[in-house]
């Protein structure tokens, strides 16, 4: 099958590293087609210990691999390799299992590859200190994951923001911006988003201009938005107050401050040292990824995926100073918890919503540093 692929350049190299962590201690889902393909080709006393199929109707609609009590697989083997897929094939797994870490996205522009950073694999290839440039239908792509594949994302056009791909590359600009500190370049997203949010549809490309003029002086760019300076706590406070949904804002904002007197430059002078942080380009491609992987397409979750974006990235500067240590592994580790958490579970978000303190979400972020021996 022919494709449109749009890749970003850092991922190309991406390889299975076969470690098992992924058929570990996850809900492993498997989609409709692959459970009745499984359901028609495989003896009962194959499966039946080692699929839950689930029903509507008494129609199969899909299934969940059951785990092992050690949280792995029931078909992973002693060398950490898929035992269906090595007795029956690659079309016996599960769409989640063919594609993760990949993220496949089908749009306009043709199909779009992002990546999950909650695979260790993966999250090496956020360590390139050259900007993120994309490549279409680069010679060295292995089409493999994405011929495979049931299902591929598709975002939904008709609802997107009117301008969205123009946004989209004026967010990675700004993201790129390797002169200014990235706690700046995030604020001047925010103040994008914020800009965006509030205008009609029709004001976007005129938003998009003024904020790319800015970028194109090459100056302080917050003299230009805001007079008054703001601070990341100020900004996500009024993303709160302009998306009522997000009742939880003051309470998040609190929970994640109140050790530090809420008190932002005192954990930004603790974690990267006046902002001579050597490794902020391993923060900037992470974000680029997000914004890539098509987080803020549509006007409904424009203003939410940047909060969380935000608390992602105060949750590692806070992992990194809990254990004073600012070095680029602690930095991996860090990104790679609020992965876990922030991006492929929910489950940092719904403690958080439940209203647990920030010792019992740090102790428990800690007890997952200990499970995998990080």
């Amino acid at each position: 099958m022919e494709y449109n692929v749009v890749i970003p350049n850092n991922i190309l190299s991406f390889k299975c590293a076969m470690c098992g962590e992924c058929c570990t201690g996850w809900k492993i889902e498997i989609d409709k087609i692959t459970c009745n393909k499984i359901k028609k080709e495989l003896k009962k006393s194959e499966i039946e210990d080692k699929i839950k199929f689930e029903y509507s109707k008494g129609k199969l609609t899909s299934g969940t691999i059951k785990m092992l009590d050690d949280g792995k697989c029931s078909f992973l083997d002693s060398d950490n390799l898929c035992g269906l897929q090595k007795e029956k094939g690659i079309n016996f797994i599960s769409d989640v299992c063919k594609q993760y870490p990949r993220i496949f996205i089908s749009t306009t522009r043709g199909v779009e590859q992002s990546m999950y950073f909650s695979c260790r694999e993966a999250l090496k290839l956020l360590d390139n200190d050259k900007p993120i440039e994309f490549d279409v239908n680069p010679i060295c792509y292995n089409y493999e994951a994405l011929d495979n594949s049931n299902a591929v994302n598709k975002v939904m056009e008709n609802k997107m923001l009117k301008y969205y791909y123009l946004i989209e590359e004026m967010m990675i600009d700004i993201m790129q911006q390797r002169n200014q500190s990235l706690k700046d370049r995030l604020l001047l997203m925010g103040s994008l988003i914020l800009s965006l949010y509030n205008a009609e549809d029709d004001e976007h490309l005129q938003i998009i201009s003024e904020y790319g003029s800015i970028i194109g002086k090459n100056i302080d760019c917050f003299k230009e938005i805001n007079s008054s300076k703001l601070n990341l706590i100020e900004l996500i406070n009024k993303l709160g107050e302009s998306q009522l949904s997000l009742k939880s804002v003051s309470f998040l904002t609190k929970l994640f401050f109140e050790k530090f007197n809420n008190n932002m430059d005192k954990i930004e002078i603790d974690s990267f040292r006046n902002n001579n942080f050597k490794y902020e380009y391993i923060l900037e491609n992470l974000f680029v990824m997000r914004i890539f992987r098509k987080d803020f397409a549509y006007s409904d979750k424009l203003l939410k995926n940047y909060y969380w974006m935000v608390i992602q990235y105060i949750y590692i500067l806070l992992s990194m100073n809990i254990n004073d240590d600012f070095s680029k592994d602690r930095l991996l580790v860090s990104i790679y918890l609020s992965e876990k958490t922030f991006s492929h579970t929910s489950v940092l978000k719904n403690d958080l919503l439940a209203g647990k303190s920030a010792d019992a979400i740090m102790l428990e972020a800690m007890e997952v540093v200990n499970y995998y021996n990080i």
